[in-house]
């Protein structure tokens, strides 16, 4: 009897061990997780200039183990800021709302969860939340790479090209390898109308880091501004060896048609469209063309199509207005420049091609109205005397129409 509640006690004592060893390795093992998704979250700015780049889906999976494993309140808290950030960069903004919340009471005044509350408001459209959070995280850590990087977008969101360069300037000294900040950089300098130097740090933004899709695409784009349209087709092939995105063959197709290869040009269009139904540019794209190749019954199509997801576009009133005007449908072609003057009345094309349509209607004196507005907007367009040389022609004003004429030809040199 002895002998059994001997042997009975020691598998007692055996198991207990081994359920502690166990426990013990679970407890070390849950431990190695969290550090592990604590360095993903928490990595270095170098590695991860912006959120966008933290690796969440990685760091939760970790988290999600760790506490299978052994449950502690350090793993559950990085938990949920994981389930935000993740949310975020997925685009899911409810949901990452709830998990944020979740984080900012089990980390309260942590930095990066205010830098990812910032993010968050700010991919929300409220700019004066986000600017506040990440004011409160420079005041305490005014080197805080990430919230610098933030406060610079929303620097440029607001058209403050000169607080972005003041919040770029020192990291880029600092971090002088970081492709994004150049990007940046030279989103800055284009608004500033440094458009040479803006050239170049997008160049140098792709030297950097080859995998960045926005360099090569701001550089295409000022490269067409800048009338270098082989160079610019060349920067937009790249950005389309790297993502299948939209802007991508928008731009690479409006490059192609700037240089006479109109077939070309429509089929990259017609992918953007494709790939962005819900977006008015390439529709645009397409109706100008049209346009172009007296299709103008599909161009007006187009453009009232372009006007149905954006209707605040008054480019693309003027638009259908000069296609309406082609195809004598004078009456709607006077109210779309009449709509696109309400967007924007120092649209001087727009007085112009009102002025035109007025003119064709026999409304003469608001024609002339018109087009007169038109020639002191845009003291660079030669069209708006010319119509008004053929107005006052009309009315026998040789003398009105000679002056018209002779400024136009000034305009014209």
């Amino acid at each position: 009897m002895r002998t059994v509640l001997w042997i009975g006690l020691c598998v007692g004592a055996l198991a207990a061990a081994v359920a502690g060893a166990r426990s013990l390795r679970a407890r070390q093992d849950a431990q190695a997780l969290t550090r592990e998704a604590t360095l993903a979250l928490r990595a270095p700015f170098e590695r991860a200039p912006e959120l966008g780049r933290l690796p969440a889906t990685r760091a939760l999976q970790l988290l999600e183990r760790a506490i299978e494993l052994h449950p502690s309140d350090e793993a559950r808290a990085l938990l949920a800021y994981a389930q935000a950030l993740e949310e975020l960069q997925k685009g899911r903004l409810d949901q990452a709302t709830r998990a944020l919340a979740r984080a900012e009471r089990a980390l309260p005044h942590d930095a990066e969860v205010s830098v990812l509350a910032a993010a968050l408001a700010r991919a929300r459209g409220r700019s004066p939340d986000a600017f506040a959070q990440v004011r409160n995280v420079l005041a305490h850590d005014p080197q805080h790479g990430r919230a610098r990087v933030l406060a610079c977008d929303l620097a440029l969101d607001a058209d403050d090209p000169d607080a972005a360069l003041a919040l770029l300037e020192p990291l880029i000294r600092k971090h002088a390898k970081i492709g994004s900040l150049y990007g940046r950089r030279g989103l800055a300098r284009e608004a500033l109308g440094q458009e040479r130097a803006a050239l170049a740090d997008f160049t140098r933004a792709s030297e950097l880091d080859g995998a960045l899709l926005e360099p090569y695409i701001n550089r295409g784009r000022l490269l067409s501004k800048a009338g270098r349209a082989r160079d610019a087709e060349e920067a937009f092939a790249q950005a389309l060896d790297r993502s299948q995105d939209p802007d991508a063959w928008l731009g690479r197709g409006l490059a192609r048609v700037a240089q006479g290869d109109l077939a070309g040009g429509r089929t990259d269009i017609e992918q953007a469209r494709e790939r962005a139904p819900a977006q008015p540019e390439p529709l645009l794209a397409l109706a100008d063309l049209d346009a172009r190749e007296q299709d103008l019954s599909s161009a007006i199509t187009r453009y009232r199509a372009a006007l149905v997801l954006t209707p605040s576009l008054a480019v693309a009133w003027l638009k259908l207005g000069n296609a309406l005007t082609r195809d004598r449908q004078l009456n709607d072609a006077r109210d779309a420049f009449q709509r696109a003057l309400v967007l924007d009345p120092g649209l001087g094309a727009a007085h112009n091609g009102l002025g035109a349509a007025l003119m064709a209607l026999g409304q003469d004196d608001a024609a002339e109205q018109a087009l007169a507005t038109a020639a002191a907007l845009d003291k660079t367009d030669p069209n708006p005397l010319l119509n008004l040389a053929l107005l006052r022609t009309r009315h026998g004003d040789r003398r009105g129409a000679e002056d018209a004429r002779a400024e136009a030809a000034l305009r014209a040199n």
